[in-house]
């Protein structure tokens, strides 16, 4: 296979192996692939765990079971306002 990498990719290649952090440009590649994986999967846990949430949204909207937005606003700010006063205490 044969990449081709713009001129800062290049720099920052060179960089890597200058200072000794790879041995080879096929290391840096690995580990690049490596770490887009991983954030890809991260990503996809946190998509899932959105999409679940909406679900459960839904099915209790469904079901009529929903608040008033400026009520559950207000909770949240005298929680924060609790919380604010045992932290400084």
């Amino acid at each position: 296979m044969h990449i081709l990498l713009d001129a800062d990719s290049e720099k920052v290649l060179a960089d890597l192996l200058g200072c000794g952090h790879y041995r080879s440009a096929n290391e840096v590649l690995a580990e690049g692939l490596r770490l887009v994986k991983k954030n890809l999967d991260a990503r996809e846990s946190v998509v899932a765990a959105i999409r679940k949430e909406i679900a459960v949204g839904t099915a209790q909207a469904r079901e009529g079971r929903l608040r008033d937005g400026d009520e559950v606003f207000e909770e949240i700010r005298l929680r924060s306002l609790a919380a604010q006063g045992k932290s400084s205490q």
